[in-house]
């Protein structure tokens, strides 16, 4: 009788410093860790659509039990597909496995942590390449407007220097082909012939005109006040920087 009373106690011993010394597993069930509290209001919230407030409740149940599975799972379900933190889902569904490796949801897991690691990768370097090229695009873009406005004015200069050209050269071209008038007098003895030389009336061209940039101007308060157009106001000056206009600075005033 005393032997079995001795070794009964003895095994109430070796179980209580097993629990003491945390040999004894503490993992809890699924359904265990659905019924927490914190649990059950993160639930709550998903259906009502507040992701933020269910992340704190699901951790407020991870800190009352480090190895909520289910927990973890939750967590990783809302950063994975409603906030796209994607480094915080894998951890969690990592988690997950790591707690029950014999997870019914093993399959969908490890197929999100392919997806989320791709979407990782996605935003550590195509993500920076395409704000890059975008730069680009933005500067090319900026380049080509300037090259138009500049071709434009060198059209227009030369379209200038053409009909200045042309002017020019039509009296020359009068002159070197005189008209002769022989007129015969009431004498009834020629006369020498002689040049018929019109007036030709050259009309100048308008020059065009210098503007100094004063404090507030802008381009279009100075395209009003010249009574030129905006687009002939930059075209007249394709170094100029519409958005950097300085005070003192000159610009070129095309005649209206």
């Amino acid at each position: 009788m005393r032997f079995w009373l001795l070794i009964s106690r003895c095994a109430a011993i070796f179980a209580l410093s097993a629990v003491m010394c945390g040999c004894l597993p503490s993992s809890s069930s699924e359904s265990d860790e659905q019924k927490d509290p914190h649990y059950i209001n993160g639930r709550n919230l998903v259906s009502g659509l507040d992701y933020k407030g269910a992340v704190n409740e699901f951790e407020k149940a991870l800190e009352v039990n480090p190895r909520s599975a289910a927990a973890h799972f939750e967590l990783a379900l809302i950063y994975g597909e409603q906030m796209k933190d994607h480094a915080a889902a894998i951890y969690h569904l990592q988690q997950h496995l790591k707690l029950r490796p014999t997870s019914e949801y093993a399959d969908r897991i490890n197929g999100l942590i392919r997806t989320y690691k791709t979407e990782l990768v996605k935003s550590d370097f195509i993500a920076p390449m395409n704000l890059g090229m975008q730069r680009d695009l933005e500067r090319l873009t900026t380049e080509n407007t300037m090259l138009k406005r500049q071709v434009e004015t060198l059209q227009s200069q030369l379209g200038t220097r053409q009909v200045l050209a042309t002017n020019t050269a039509q009296p020359s071209a009068r002159y070197a082909n005189p008209v002769l008038e022989n007129r015969v007098p009431s004498t009834g003895q020629p006369t020498s012939p002689r040049l018929s030389s019109p007036r030709e009336t050259v009309t100048p061209l308008p020059r065009a005109k210098s503007y100094t940039v004063k404090s507030g101007d802008t381009v279009t308060s100075i395209a009003k006040e010249c009574r030129v157009k905006i687009s002939t106001l930059l075209q007249a000056n394709p170094g100029v920087d519409p958005r950097r206009l300085k005070v003192g600075q000159p610009l070129n005033v095309p005649a209206s």
